[in-house]
């Protein structure tokens, strides 16, 4: 496998995909697929027109994100593209749809992944409020085990705008768009990094992603205003420092953080579900506690997989935010530990499986890392 990445930030969307391309014809002319990670302040129209006029290939999967990762770099108001060649076994094939009310869209995927356990599957699915829950129904209907070939993320946007995939003509503003990768030795990893403190609290009534009351239904919103007592024009994100820590019942079993989305007057909103009888803490973790989490995570990794010939990271927006000035130290722990091409996003919500490898779940505040490298001729093919 052959992967370059490019970036440009060089104003309109049709000059940079000139200097992307540009780029790309000197380095890698021939290529299977490419990947664009896309601001959301450039027009939505002129997306899909301009790739396939530039690009002349519809083997592509573009979605906005509020920031990108170019190798060591971050790239804001900008785009990063991959390109990917593959020289020995691999192949990649793209599914992408819409999901309507039904929500039937999911069983087809479920079908798909049973279908396709053999093969790694890069998800990328848009955020919407429902979204944690069908990912939950998906889950459930995944028959083989381990899990441990999904991973992936939610778009991320700006100012309430809808988060967007683009492929093959269609803009998708509700749905999802897998890459499935064949022939292929993929390791991944989560880093987290923040740890829980504090007493235990259990929802005593929540609904979707919005806690309303706590033990003996005690109101959640005045407990975590309190938080914001002297201080003027407090923001939400200050909260994403403390990231609630969901306690699974099982003991050891890796927790969920979810990060505060708005505070309401009657209840606290979340960028994830949350549900009756969860109990869960605060949690905390400076920028040195997460970045010595990623060097770790990234080593364990790096043990499992030999010559990586591609880095894909996913990292919650809200995790960037605590990272502060020290965000783009994230990303240079992993070019540098994996000595290889990276690509990525700032996200809305990663999705992965749990540390046992029986389901699949949406987390926030972390950061997951998946190394490819493409399989040898002589390590055999994937049954597809």
């Amino acid at each position: 496998m052959i992967t370059k990445v490019f970036a440009s930030t060089s104003g309109s969307f049709l000059f940079c995909l000139e200097e992307i391309k540009r780029r790309l014809e000197r380095e890698l002319p021939q290529f299977d697929f490419l990947i664009f990670s896309i601001h959301p302040h450039f027009p939505e129209e002129d997306i899909i027109p301009l790739i396939e006029h530039v690009f002349q290939t519809e083997n592509y999967l573009g979605f906005s994100s509020i920031a990108s990762f170019w190798n060591n770099k971050i790239v804001e108001k900008g785009v990063v593209c991959t390109a990917v060649k593959f020289t020995r076994n691999g192949k990649v094939n793209f599914y992408v749809d819409s999901i309507d009310s039904t929500s039937k869209q999911i069983d087809q995927l479920a079908t798909y992944l049973n279908s396709n356990k053999r093969a790694f599957h890069f998800a990328l699915f848009n955020y919407f409020e429902e979204v944690g829950f069908l990912l939950d129904q998906l889950s459930a209907q995944i028959t083989y085990s381990p899990i441990d070939n999904i991973i992936g993320g939610l778009c991320s946007t700006t100012n309430h705008h809808p988060t967007t995939i683009y492929a093959k003509k269609a803009i998708i503003r509700r749905g999802f768009a897998l890459l499935s990768f064949w022939n292929c030795q993929v390791e991944t990893g989560i880093s987290l990094g923040f740890k829980p403190y504090g007493i235990t609290y259990e929802v005593a009534k929540g609904e979707k992603n919005i806690i309303y009351q706590v033990d003996d239904s005690r109101p959640f919103s005045p407990l975590i205003k309190r938080f914001f007592r002297g201080i003027e024009n407090p923001t939400v994100e200050y909260l994403w420092y403390a990231p609630i820590y969901l306690l699974d019942e099982e003991k050891d079993y890796l927790a969920t953080l979810r990060t505060f989305k708005e505070l309401h007057e009657d209840g606290i909103e979340f960028f994830g579900p949350v549900k009756k009888g969860d109990k869960f803490k605060l949690s905390f973790a400076t920028p040195q506690d997460l970045l010595r989490e990623d060097e770790r995570i990234a080593w364990e990794v790096k043990k499992r997989i030999r010559r990586p010939e591609m880095v894909f990271n996913v990292s919650c927006i809200a995790r960037q935010y605590v990272l502060e000035d020290r965000r783009q130290e994230e990303v240079e722990i992993y070019t540098n530990v994996f000595n290889t091409y990276l690509f990525g996003f700032f996200s809305f919500g990663e999705i992965g499986p749990d540390i046992y490898r029986r389901r699949l779940k949406l987390f926030n505040e972390t950061s997951l890392i998946v190394a490819i490298r493409e399989k040898d001729r002589n390590e055999g093919r994937d049954k597809d």
